[in-house]
């Protein structure tokens, strides 16, 4: 089966700093893949090459098989690649219908009510629809509750078909009960025929979900594999 994304002997330097070393990643069609590590390891770095957001010093970037150059993060959203970042970036005074459309210029679906199914992204169609639950398009984004802003994030990735979602810790802020609501649904997300890398500090939590997982430590891969066979102690 052709990987969705495929990082291969990634480099990056800041100056003195070593970010990645050689660091490969693979995500396969229908995973969720969590990518794990301390502080400071690289992870953030390693996909935000994979979003062009960063270019590498060296290494290969394969999309579905086809080895591209991204040149920023346009070149991506083009390939089916979305990203939702640490930190909100949705424009707190705009309204989520704005947002959105800032996101992506304009989306296949009427921005105000969720999507219908049986169209021809019904597996994007049917996560839309989960994420619209509790949102209402006229409200701002700084009046959204957390759990709320992260809805309006993965909806701004979607905007533009992503069927690759790339989640920089996106639990962070949320309570328990909407960390385990927004997992179901990339869960859902994944079981449908998406993919999704989770960036995360919380182990139980990649236990939980993942179907493989990837540790980095100063910039390179130190253990990847299945999750199946692990726990949290090993």
């Amino acid at each position: 089966m052709t990987p969705v994304l495929e990082l291969a002997g990634i480099g990056k330097r800041y100056g003195s700093v070593q970010a990645l070393d050689g660091a490969d990643f693979v995500l396969a069609p229908g995973e969720i893949h969590a990518l794990l590590g301390e502080n400071g390891a690289g992870k953030s770095t390693l996909m935000q090459v994979a979003f062009g957001l960063v270019a590498p010093d060296s290494g290969t970037i394969r999309i579905r098989g086809e080895t591209v150059r991204l040149t920023g993060p346009r070149d991506a959203k083009a390939r089916g690649v979305g990203m939702v970042h640490q930190h909100f970036t949705s424009v707190p005074a705009m309204t989520v219908r704005e947002n959105l459309w800032l996101a992506a210029g304009q989306i296949r679906h009427p921005v105000g009510s969720p999507p219908t199914s049986g169209s021809a992204s019904d597996r994007l169609d049917r996560t839309r629809a989960r994420l619209w639950q509790g949102l209402d398009p006229a409200v701002r984004a700084e009046d959204l509750g957390a759990g709320g802003k992260q809805r309006l994030e993965i909806l701004q990735a979607l905007a533009t078909d992503a069927s690759v979602l790339l989640l920089d810790e996106p639990t962070g802020l949320l309570t328990h009960e909407e960390s385990t609501e927004l997992l179901q649904l990339l869960r859902e997300f994944a079981d449908q025929g998406g993919a999704v890398v989770l960036i995360t500090h919380k182990l139980a939590e990649a236990l939980a979900v993942a179907d493989r997982v990837t540790v980095l430590r100063r910039g390179t891969v130190v253990w990847s594999g299945a999750v199946a066979e692990q726990n949290a102690s090993t």
